[in-house]
């Protein structure tokens, strides 16, 4: 494939990475974080690539001005081929992603938000990288529009530099990450987890609060997709806002850590779950090596795949004391996928969570990795979350799973109209987790 095919068709493929964020106005704190909230949505939206809908929700339409122009040496270049311009549409970039794979990364310099009432911009600069090499550079524009009191993203314009024609003059200056100041009170220590299994190396970051009262220690689990330990940090928000020591690291494979990334198969499921599992015990065991740490009591948070994972781990290690699971599912992962197929997978072009589920109990094919076991014997404390509005997972089939385990030590909590990313449908807000888990929490002595 040509760099210049390579680069029009990924080139937004982002983890977004935030520097130098400045606000503009001296009434904009509302605005400021309603827009942050936007930024955060298209970032997990593009890193998950989970569901179509919620992507194109946060556009005015699926076919907004989605648009970039080439300048500089790389505009010469081209020029020949009149190749200048290139312009799409939001759904058929995430459509393109959703098919392909890689590792892909835009960061983001001297970022400016400014707006009013119902009209906002955000500009940047950016540089765009696959395998952690620069494969362009430029500058970057949204302009939004409040609708309905929702935030809609109405075009999308960026400049185009290719780094092999034209090197960026500023992608190696030292970037001020706003993760140091991410999580307030919060103090970040980066080391390197070894997983004794097979002895890759986890890129990892501890999260310690500056006064040291540290209610436990929370053990981020990853999702299905190639994420780092920042992309985490709705997360590792949820885990400062309890008060406890939090540890992420990126996923094996992606990011500093080393290993191989695999995407979700049935016919894998079990191989693939089972290293991911190591990796999380690699972490119970950094903690359980801290003097400092290892009287704490060590939890388990994570969403989605993670479901799968985490209960999996605690059944390998017996440190773990509690476990809370976002939109994860009871049901084997070739029942989760076929329930996918049925549903659309979020994208909105299958048929109703209702009759997937009904179809769902026909099933009849490769069930790859089953948690019944697991989750029947599991001794740890475990909150699920799931969202009745979910097309991701197959909720009623958890639900149901759930029940006829009948173990004593879960608790399902139910978030009506709720899809996969915590957000009511119906509203369009997003559930706020951290009551609810904290009242579990003081309700099962895990805190005071």
């Amino acid at each position: 494939m040509e760099v210049y095919n390579l680069i029009k068709i990924n080139r937004v493929k982002t983890l977004l990475i935030f520097f130098f964020l400045t606000i503009t106005g001296n009434s904009f704190s509302q605005t400021e974080e309603e827009l942050k909230s936007i930024i955060e949505k298209f970032r997990l939206n593009i890193i998950n690539l989970e569901s179509e809908k919620e992507w194109l929700d946060l556009f005015l339409h699926d076919s907004i001005t989605w648009a970039m122009v080439r300048e500089g040496k790389t505009e010469l270049a081209y020029s020949r081929q009149n190749s200048n311009f290139y312009s799409s549409d939001p759904r058929s970039f995430f459509r393109f992603l959703k098919s392909n794979q890689g590792n892909y990364q835009e960061k983001f310099y001297d970022v400016k938000i400014s707006g009013e009432n119902s009209f906002a911009s955000i500009q940047f600069s950016y540089s765009f990288h696959k395998n952690d090499k620069i494969l362009n550079w430029g500058k970057e524009y949204w302009s939004l529009l409040k609708v309905k009191n929702q935030w809609k993203i109405s075009s999308v314009l960026w400049t185009e530099n290719l780094h092999s024609i034209d090197p960026c003059p500023f992608c190696n200056l030292e970037l001020i990450e706003v993760a140091s100041s991410k999580y307030k009170g919060y103090t970040k220590e980066e080391f390197t987890l070894i997983n004794k299994k097979d002895s890759i190396s986890l890129n990892a970051a501890f999260y310690l609060p500056e006064d040291n009262k540290i209610a436990g220690i929370l053990i981020i689990a990853h999702g299905s997709a190639p994420t780092t330990y920042e992309d985490l940090s709705y997360y590792i928000r949820l885990g400062t806002k309890l008060n406890m020591g939090v540890l992420a690291f990126d996923k094996r494979g992606v990011g500093k850590s080393t290993g191989r990334y695999e995407s979700f198969t049935v016919e894998r499921s079990k191989e693939w779950f089972n290293l991911l599992a190591s990796d999380v015990i690699s972490a119970i065991d950094w903690v359980k090596s801290r003097p400092d740490l290892n009287a704490l009591k060590i939890g388990l948070l994570g969403g989605s795949q993670a479901g799968w994972i985490m209960p999996l781990a605690a059944s390998q290690n017996k440190n773990v004391d509690f476990i809370i699971i976002g939109e994860g599912t009871s049901v084997s992962a070739g029942e989760e996928h076929y329930f996918s197929l049925l549903s659309g997978d979020g994208s909105g072009e299958g048929i109703s969570i209702k009759e997937a589920d009904i179809q769902l109990q026909s099933f009849k094919g490769d069930k790859g990795y089953d948690p019944r076991e697991i989750l029947k014997k599991l001794q740890a404390k475990t909150l699920w979350f799931l969202g009745t509005s979910d097309p991701v997972i197959p909720v009623d089939a958890t639900i149901r799973v759930l029940k006829e385990l009948n173990n004593p030590h879960f608790k399902i909590e139910i978030l009506k109209n709720g899809d996969h990313n915590f957000v009511n449908v119906e509203t369009g807000k997003s559930y706020n987790l951290v009551p609810l888990i904290r009242s579990w929490l003081k309700s099962e002595n895990i805190i005071k």
